[in-house]
């Protein structure tokens, strides 16, 4: 690779920091899992998403959302509805 920067070993973030958090297995098909994952970083506003990971079958699928913010902000309850209408449509 050419040109500035070419071969630079990227940079270290020290002081960064992420939790998450296990919102449950909303009631559907073969199952689903709700988590929420919130990450920091130095110099940058915090970050929140939510993942949903359900299956029917051996059909599965990953609902993804995020936004700046925390953990508090997410949208868990309606989420959890949208993980549970994502698992419902799946085709097995």
């Amino acid at each position: 690779m050419d040109g500035p920067g070419a071969g630079a070993e990227p940079a270290a973030t020290s002081g960064g920091g992420a939790s998450w958090q296990d919102h449950g297995k909303p009631a559907v098909e073969e199952g689903a899992h709700v988590y929420g994952v919130d990450t920091s970083i130095p110099g940058s506003e915090p970050g929140v998403h939510l993942y949903g990971i359900g299956r029917d079958g051996s059909t599965v699928t990953v609902a993804m959302w995020g936004q700046m913010g925390h953990l508090a902000d997410a949208p868990v309850p309606a989420f959890r509805k949208t993980t549970t209408a994502a698992v419902n449509r799946l085709d097995p």
